[in-house]
């Protein structure tokens, strides 16, 4: 069978917008509730990539490939669909916390000096600390991470579901 890499682009952008919307809707209401870091975001963050990364690539593989998929192809798919859905809502996080409420970035910087002051650490490395996170909590750095990690956890999500999606050709012996 004959691969069209157009296919894979394709295939690509609509499961991608698709996450990338997920994690716009999913970004909002964690930033109505306060919620801005906790175990259960990451995991629901690891769970919407799985789901959108395993969808997109049985929808290539029997809708475009023909029923066929290789473990790289789909590993290029599912890293494809994270890049897509990293620079859709980088570009959401960059215009939202620079122009629409760039309030809830201090609300960040306020829970993060609280939960340092919780873990008692001394005045001088809560001072040094701080000046860290505000140069790492703007949203232009904000945007730019989110993409880089959400192509890698994609990346780690698609070594996984590749080898459940992949199908070889069977011979024709």
């Amino acid at each position: 069978m004959e691969y069209n890499k157009n296919d894979l682009y394709k295939n690509g952008l609509n499961y991608g917008l698709i996450l990338g919307l997920a994690f716009v809707v999913f970004t909002m209401i964690m930033v109505s509730f306060k919620i801005f870091n906790n175990n259960y975001s990451l995991l629901a963050n690891v769970a919407f990539t799985a789901v959108a990364v395993y969808f997109g690539n049985v929808a290539l593989r029997d809708k475009m490939q023909g029923g066929y998929l290789s473990y790289a192809r789909s590993l290029g798919s599912g890293t494809f669909i994270g890049l897509v859905a990293g620079v859709l809502l980088a570009i959401f996080i960059y215009i939202f916390y620079s122009m629409i409420s760039p309030e809830s970035l201090q609300e960040m910087y306020q829970i993060a000096e609280q939960q340092m002051l919780e873990q008692g650490i001394p005045e001088d490395q809560l001072d040094m600390a701080m000046s860290m996170t505000k140069k790492f909590m703007t949203p232009g750095f904000m945007a730019f991470s989110t993409v880089f990690n959400l192509v890698f956890c994609s990346f780690l999500v698609s070594l996984v579901v590749s080898a459940v999606v992949k199908r070889k050709p069977e011979d024709e012996f």
